[in-house]
C-alpha cells in the first residue's frame, strides 16, 4: 500500500501522519458528492474512537473533507 506523511488538521500535532490512497469504497462516497475521486488520501492515524475521517487529495489539503461516522 502506498504511504504518504502529511498534516491532519483534524488529528493535529506536530508531526506528519500516515496518509494511504482511499479505497473503492471511499472513492465511491466522492463520486456521490460529485467530486472526482481520482488522487484522494486518506488519514491512517488511529485515536481513541478509531480510524480518522479526514481525507483530501494529494496535494490539496483545502479541499480536503471529514467522511461520515460509519466510515470508522
Amino acid at each position: 500500500m502506498d504511504t504518504s506523511y502529511k498534516h491532519c488538521p483534524p488529528c493535529g500535532g506536530g508531526k506528519p501522519l500516515p496518509f494511504h490512497k482511499a479505497d473503492k469504497e471511499v472513492r465511491a462516497y466522492l463520486t456521490s458528492l460529485g467530486r472526482n475521486p481520482a488522487g484522494w488520501w486518506r488519514c491512517a492515524n488511529h485515536g481513541e474512537k478509531g480510524r480518522c475521517l479526514f481525507v483530501q487529495p494529494y496535494g490539496n489539503q483545502s479541499e480536503g473533507l471529514t467522511l461520515p461516522e460509519h466510515f470508522r
